[in-house]
């Protein structure tokens, strides 16, 4: 029994792996958003139009209507072509999207 109950974790560890190191979705329009599961990783890209900062988030508002929050500190990409790794939040049927990794591209 302590077998068979030791295979299954080692498998299910392994699947679970399997899991994490999936790539993430590339998306394109705002509008795909609607379809997919909380806390998916996304990828996207664009061009920050407009930069705002609140208490403890930096929001940016990318060409394509997307809208990012990054915690503080953060730094500036106001008018440069980035691209993201977020993942999608619903909160009082308000869609986030939350940076965990920006690049400069």
């Amino acid at each position: 029994m302590r077998r068979k109950a030791f295979a299954l974790t080692i498998l299910s560890l392994f699947v679970m792996s399997l899991l994490l190191a999936l790539p993430p979705k590339s998306l394109s329009s705002p509008k795909e958003l609607k379809n997919l599961a909380q806390n998916q990783k996304l990828l996207i890209q664009g061009q920050v139009i407009k930069e705002t900062i609140s208490i403890n988030t930096k929001t940016f508002y990318l060409n394509n209507s997307f809208k990012i929050n990054c915690p503080l500190p953060c730094p500036s990409f106001l008018y440069k072509n980035v691209s993201a790794l977020v993942t999608l939040e619903n909160y009082d049927n308000k869609i986030n999207l939350n940076l965990l990794e920006i690049k400069q591209s």
